[in-house]
């Protein structure tokens, strides 16, 4: 019978101590102690108003993209074609470029002029071949 008593009070005491925990605490002058959170954003959030590039057809062919803002460092692109060889060149810098054989999906980060009103691309598979460009830039 003591020990039920004794499991009695520990549990009353665990019971207040819970109930307590969740009572603010108070300063001295009677008023509560207070925090204010605040949030930074997180500096490689992209725009939403940024938009997605899309282009399909077939080539060759070259098409622009206009540059949605000086913060645009790069433009993150997937790009799929049918059969035979590629080349997409970005024109404004022809050192940003992807090469290869047709038949399965290739991402690539192309590095953007940053002084550019507009992107053009250019596409270069075979004559009639289709191909898809897609892609969303990015500041990171």
């Amino acid at each position: 019978m003591r020990n039920l008593a004794r499991i009695a009070s520990l549990a009353t005491a665990f019971l207040a101590a819970g109930m307590l925990a969740g009572c603010a605490a108070v300063a001295p002058g009677g008023a509560p102690d207070t925090a204010v959170a605040t949030t930074v954003p997180s500096a490689a959030a992209e725009p939403p108003e940024w938009p997605s590039v899309s282009e399909a057809g077939t080539g060759p062919t070259t098409f622009t993209i206009p540059n949605p803002s000086p913060d645009a460092l790069y433009l993150l692109t997937e790009f799929t074609c049918s059969s035979g060889e590629f080349d997409v060149v970005l024109v404004e810098s022809s050192s940003v470029f992807m090469a290869g054989t047709c038949g399965g999906s290739g991402g690539y980060q192309m590095t953007l002029p940053t002084n550019e009103d507009q992107y053009t691309i250019t596409v270069d598979v075979e004559q009639g071949e289709s191909f898809t460009f897609t892609g969303r830039f990015s500041k990171t």
